[in-house]
């Protein structure tokens, strides 16, 4: 549906032509007429302005066939278009009928046509006129559809340096002393990385003369005594946990669709997380339950996952409660899987959070 206001003007010439009581034709040019005005001429013809209203109302009877209507309403301040004007009985003296239907409005028309559309061509090459698509409607199968995370694509590490494969630049590194791309750190760029020089902070002007260790004869061996000791306390607070806990990475727990117990097949990743945690006392983590389908039945489905990786964590392998934090959700986008990820500095929460639906 549509409506159009707008302006526009009459081009019409002002000889009007009828039958006498003779019967011949007489021509009588209105602007020489006592009766007419005189401004606005053009010629023969008068120039009048007019406003007009339209609009358009459209019905989609198929994907070929659409019904219109389209109406429109001319005003013009002019009383001559249809040659007559309109006079005053009273002011003119003239009897009764010589008023007949004339009115004091000005001249106005309202027209309406009704159309019939028909789209021709190949129907698989037919582009609609875009107000009867919805732009969005291309886009919706993409943004419905279903997408499983793959969680070894996404959290997998297999140098065990912190950077997950899919963002290391250096898969096989050879050490952990890696930068923010997972590339091994060779702080004198001589070649050797840090983690097998003995010498690593070598100046630049000796780099030629350089051992298999890194080092050269000039350089006292015992250089890099502080070195070795500062790798060795880095390597026990590793070891022992401290400090290290939100760098963490624990593995995700897959459950077939609407399924709540562990699958044997996931035994393994239960393992992984309790054997880190073991290698790790003072960590915690956080574990949250997803479930895909309604919300109310997601929302017990992630609940009942969660408590199960949480109960097999320590009933079976002994770790304590008190190092969990349990939480579910029923938002759609994660699927059916429960993600254990570290316990950030200051963050708690419930270690055995109650049902949302008790009874389901």
């Amino acid at each position: 549906m549509q409506a159009r206001p707008g302006v526009g003007a009459y081009i019409w010439q002002t000889d009007t032509e009828f039958n006498n009581l003779n019967g011949s034709d007489v021509v009588v040019d209105l602007e020489e007429a006592q009766t007419t005005r005189n401004e606005g001429d053009f010629g023969d013809y008068r120039i009048v302005p007019a406003g007009t209203l339209s609009g358009s109302v459209s019905y989609r009877a198929s994907d070929r066939v659409s019904i219109y209507l389209q109406p429109r309403y001319i005003r013009t301040w002019e009383d001559w278009l249809d040659g007559e004007r309109f006079t005053d009985v009273n002011e003119s003296g003239a009897g009764e009928d010589f008023a007949g239907d004339e009115s004091a409005d000005k001249d106005q028309n309202f027209t309406a046509n009704l159309g019939l559309e028909i789209a021709l061509g190949d129907k698989e090459k037919r582009v609609q006129p875009l107000w009867w698509e919805n732009p969005l409607n291309f886009a919706y199968p993409y943004l419905s559809d279903d997408y499983e995370f793959d969680d070894d694509y996404l959290f997998e590490d297999s140098d065990g340096d912190g950077v997950q494969d899919r963002l290391d630049k250096e898969p096989d590194s050879p050490c952990s002393f890696v930068d923010g791309g997972g590339v091994a750190i060779d702080s004198d760029k001589d070649g050797i990385v840090d983690c097998n020089d003995a010498c690593p902070f070598t100046p630049a002007a000796q780099i030629a003369d350089i051992d298999e260790n890194g080092c050269t004869e000039i350089i006292d061996k015992n250089c890099c005594d502080d070195v070795d000791e500062l790798r060795r306390e880095i390597n026990e607070l590793k070891t022992s946990g401290v400090g290290s806990c939100e760098n963490l990475t624990y593995p995700s727990v897959t459950f077939t669709s609407n399924s709540k117990p562990i699958a044997a097949s996931q035994n393994s990743q239960i393992q992984s997380i309790a054997s880190n945690l073991s290698a790790n006392p003072t960590c915690s983590i956080v574990i949250e339950g997803f479930a895909s389908g309604r919300r109310k039945v997601a929302q017990q489905v992630a609940w009942a996952r969660a408590k199960a990786v949480a109960d097999a964590l320590a009933d079976t392998y002994g770790i304590s409660r008190d190092r969990m934090i349990v939480r579910y959700s029923g938002v759609e986008g994660y699927g059916d899987v429960v993600m254990v990820r570290s316990a950030r500095a200051g963050e708690s929460g419930s270690s055995n959070p109650a049902a949302p639906f008790p009874g389901n």
